[in-house]
């Protein structure tokens, strides 16, 4: 991929026509992040990707964290099969569809599609929440058929509690 002190030299159309590495990817993915702000060491998570931009927001449990990038300035590149592998617990259980990105030599995101064709994505962002647990999160077409609302049911009966996961409706705090 061009990096953006090139692009500029780029003509208009040339520009508007080169694909991001995350082409296909765009949408708003929604799931769980491990914070050490909420009484049960998770929170909502939003993933959003644009065809240049990546944003991401946190309900901490004590507020929301925003942040945003430029893919470009991120310099994701797509890593090998064998480092995808790499990263899985049991390393044959890579398919096809599992796709990862990295940042230099830092893994970053991995990709895989469920049995109807739909994203899911772990975020790797190498941070100390991370010892708590991963960042899951499903995407546009799981929230649709009810996968992420059912997993924030799922949570809340577990604890026995209502509004015990942090969420990004209630300004990154829980209910209770």
């Amino acid at each position: 991929m061009t990096n953006e002190r090139d692009r500029r030299f780029l003509p208009e159309e040339a520009r508007a026509e080169e694909k991001s590495v995350l082409d296909g990817l765009e949408g708003v993915y929604v799931g769980f992040s491990p914070t050490d702000e909420s009484g049960i060491a998770t929170g909502e998570f939003e993933l959003t990707i644009e065809k240049d931009t990546i944003k991401m927001r946190m309900a901490t449990g004590l507020e929301i964290q925003e942040d945003e990038v430029s893919i470009a300035d991120l310099g994701l590149t797509v890593m090998s099969h064998g480092e995808v592998a790499g990263l899985l617990e049991n390393p044959s259980a890579v398919s096809p569809s599992m796709k990862g990105f990295k940042v230099g030599e830092d893994p970053w995101l991995l990709v895989w599609t469920d049995e109807d064709d739909a994203p899911a994505v772990r975020l790797l962002m190498g941070e100390m929440a991370e010892t708590l647990g991963p960042t899951l999160l499903f995407s546009p077409k799981q929230v649709e058929r009810g996968l992420w609302g059912n997993a924030v049911k799922s949570i809340e009966q577990e604890f026995g509690e209502r509004g015990i996961l942090p969420r990004l409706s209630n300004q990154g705090k829980a209910l209770s």
